[in-house]
């Protein structure tokens, strides 16, 4: 087993396998106000840069993301890096900034992996989810979390994510949302899930954990774009929250959004934390 810092990629560390495998690539930190992830993968090099894990096959390469973001504990520079990993790109993006040149440089670990994760956390989240492909699901029951969300690729509002990218060049990727971005119990759920993909893998010489039972699936139907003014109706915004038919959920500019069914309201921000055109939350139907 080698560990090896990238001569190219500032921030990636990748270990090296005894035996040919799988190419597993993980992110952490895309957006610089969610640290647990980052830390999680910290814990994994430094486990097996000093021996107390042994990779035994293939190869893992860990990257910190967005690590000027990370340094100055905000969401992003510029850009919104998680919507950067495209082959074109809006003219407004400003193609000196550094999330841009940061993805130019991430891309290619995304085209050439044959499994990705990208570890994350959310502004209002009392557990964890994984955010990932209605296909990838059963790829991913083994990292033993309980809630599934789907249909994210199906909005072009929401292109140019890690996991889409990835998924688009032929890797089963997916994304953890590891729970609240304040809650640092994140690091530990990052890290098990990892340990527990890698030994499902066949890559670590772990114990898999005991079956969590059948996960809950969620759809995403609407996406909601922030408009100003903006403010969610009732009472406080819980992640999986239901929603009744005709309840209202937001004032969103000038109008009031009402579900039109029951629904789940999934990643609600914080309506100071989100810059007007960008996303706020989601509405879902649970499967």
């Amino acid at each position: 087993m080698r560990v090896l810092a990238s001569p190219m990629i500032c921030g990636a560390m990748r270990i090296e396998g005894k035996y040919e495998g799988p190419r597993i690539v993980i992110f952490a930190g895309e957006h610089g106000d969610e640290p647990c992830g980052a830390y999680a993968i910290e814990k994994l090099f430094y486990d097996f840069s000093m021996g107390a894990r042994e990779l035994l096959k293939g190869t893992l390469t860990l990257v910190r993301a967005n690590e000027v973001a990370l340094a100055e504990n905000k969401r992003y520079v510029v850009h919104n890096l998680n919507r950067l990993y495209k082959d074109t790109n809006a003219e407004s993006t400003d193609m000196s900034s550094y999330e841009y040149l940061r993805a130019q440089e991430l891309k290619p670990l995304l085209r050439e992996c044959n499994y990705f994760l990208t570890l994350h956390s959310a502004p209002i989240a009392d557990e964890p989810f994984l955010v990932v492909e209605e296909r990838h699901v059963e790829a991913f029951r083994p990292m033993g979390i309980r809630k599934f969300v789907t249909g994210w690729g199906a909005f072009d509002v929401l292109g140019g994510d890690s996991e889409g990218y990835a998924n688009t060049y032929g890797a089963v990727a997916c994304t953890l949302e590891a729970g609240n971005h304040t809650d640092m119990t994140g690091i530990s759920v990052a890290y098990s899930a990892v340990l527990s993909m890698l030994t499902h893998w066949g890559m670590i010489a772990d114990e898999l954990p005991q079956s969590s039972g059948r996960p809950e699936i969620f759809r995403i139907y609407e996406v909601i774009i922030k408009r100003e003014p903006f403010s969610w109706m009732g009472s406080a915004r819980r992640n999986f929250d239901f929603i009744r038919r005709g309840e209202f959920v937001c004032m969103n500019g000038k109008e009031y959004l009402q579900t039109e069914e029951d629904a789940y309201l999934l990643m609600p921000s914080p309506a100071e934390k989100q810059r007007v055109g960008e996303e706020i939350g989601y509405l879902a139907r649970k499967l």
